[in-house]
């Protein structure tokens, strides 16, 4: 996103929604109108939120938010290993 747009759809008064509507294959689409069957795909959503500047506690308060409003979520866990192999192949 570039600064012009952040600077007019980013602002902090906003009420974030997202609407996701699935599309399907014509073919799909007309099956289905002739089975009287109805289109549905699971999906997963992912989304990240952080603070660059860390001045807030965004991780903690948007789980909270999304317990207090009934939706399914599970927390991802972070691991930052960082595991080198090193080759013993070493020729003299």
């Amino acid at each position: 996103m570039n600064d012009s747009n952040r600077k007019h759809f980013l602002k902090s008064n906003r009420k974030w929604y997202v609407k996701i509507i699935g599309t399907y294959r014509d073919f799909a689409e007309t099956l289905a109108l002739e089975n009287k069957e109805t289109l549905n795909q699971d999906f997963t959503l992912v989304v990240t939120i952080r603070d660059n500047k860390q001045n807030h506690n965004i991780y903690n308060e948007v789980t909270q938010l999304l317990e207090n409003r009934n939706f399914l979520h599970s927390n991802i866990k972070i691991r930052d290993d960082v595991r080198i192999r090193f080759d013993d192949n070493t020729t003299n």
